[in-house]
């Protein structure tokens, strides 16, 4: 009987051993969509040493049943032990946050000389593009964490105000057009879910209130958009989680486009050229948070919207639009000035 015993623990071994191995994935340029991550493959060329360890961490991300060994860990971890994820924050309800906006949302980043330099970045796009009869204008998403502050962990303390709020109010009174309709959302998020609750990014319900400040900026009529509601239950911090599924689904909610515009997607959906003849001619700047803004564009204007923060002035100059958007969610601030710092050296 012992001998059976003995067999089957040795063929079960042999089991857990072969299949993962069987199931080894090598195809080349995998992409890990939990990590958000490509994964490693052998190297030459480097040497013996890295030669092997590039082969040691290919296999460590291609055996097979990797992603639901991955899953399994995560819930024990998170879910049965409640541990403390790296990047995602337990929130109320069923809500999760980002830990990178935390700075944001604690004050801990802010900084006077910060402050002073970023004003001075985007006032010098406002007088360049001023010089050329363009209207700039410039809108910060408000991160998850600023809206649904109702919904944060009570161990983590909201600053009274925030690094984006001290920065757009000295734009003002430089003159420049800015939006943060964080306030306006915060007095809204009871009507309708604004959010996703297992996502970083807002819906095209929050983004109207952002755009609609901007068109009464820009003397535009601002119009009703109708929009089409899908519930879903996966978001980018549920896939960092990587624990499944958790009782809890959002709404996603678009924008139906103009029906007179075409939008035209190029270079694989990260550039996009909204042709509408009665549209006045513009270019956008834009980050993951201005894709949902892009049919509502879809009614006012023509021209490019780039998936990108750094503004070619050359193009802008040669297109010669009548607005220029350029347009971030709030802990991405720094990346958006940053790739725009070359204007104090333009003439």
């Amino acid at each position: 009987m012992r001998k059976i015993a003995d067999f089957l623990l040795i063929a079960a071994l042999v089991i857990m051993i072969a299949v993962p191995v069987a199931l080894l994935n090598t195809k080349p340029d995998q992409v890990s969509v939990s990590e958000n991550r490509t994964l490693a493959q052998p190297e030459w060329g480097y040497g013996i040493n890295h030669f092997m360890q590039t082969v040691s961490d290919s296999i460590d991300d291609r055996i097979g049943l990797r992603s639901a060994f991955m899953s399994l860990y995560n819930t024990v971890v998170y879910d049965t032990l409640h541990s403390k994820h790296t990047d995602v924050i337990d929130g109320e309800d069923g809500w999760l946050f980002y830990i990178n906006d935390i700075p944001d949302y604690a004050g801990t980043n802010i900084d006077e000389a910060t402050i002073a330099h970023y004003v001075n970045v985007l006032t010098a796009i406002d007088q360049w593009c001023k010089a050329r009869d363009i209207e700039f204008v410039l809108w910060v998403g408000p991160n998850k964490s600023a809206v649904y502050d109702n919904c944060m962990p009570d161990g983590i303390k909201q600053a009274e105000t925030n690094r984006t709020e001290l920065i757009l109010q000295r734009l003002r009174e430089a003159g420049v057009k800015v939006s943060y309709e964080k306030d306006t959302m915060i007095a809204h998020r009871d009507d309708r879910e604004l959010y996703y609750k297992l996502d970083t990014h807002w819906n095209s319900y929050a983004a109207r209130y952002t755009i609609e400040d901007v068109l009464t900026q820009l003397g535009l009529p601002v119009r009703e958009f109708e929009y089409i509601a899908t519930p879903v239950i996966e978001g980018d911090l549920m896939t960092m989680l990587g624990t499944g599924y958790n009782g809890v689904y959002s709404l996603e909610v678009e924008t139906v486009p103009n029906p007179e515009a075409d939008i035209e997607a190029l270079e694989s959906d990260v550039h996009h050229y909204i042709h509408n003849p009665k549209g006045e001619k513009f270019m956008c700047y834009r980050d993951s948070f201005g894709r949902v803004t892009i049919p509502m564009y879809s009614y006012y204007f023509t021209g490019h919207v780039f998936w990108d923060f750094n503004i070619d002035f050359e193009l802008v100059e040669q297109e010669a639009p009548k607005v220029l958007i350029l347009s971030c969610v709030e802990r991405f601030f720094d990346t958006m000035v940053i790739s725009n710092e070359d204007i104090l050296t333009r003439e």
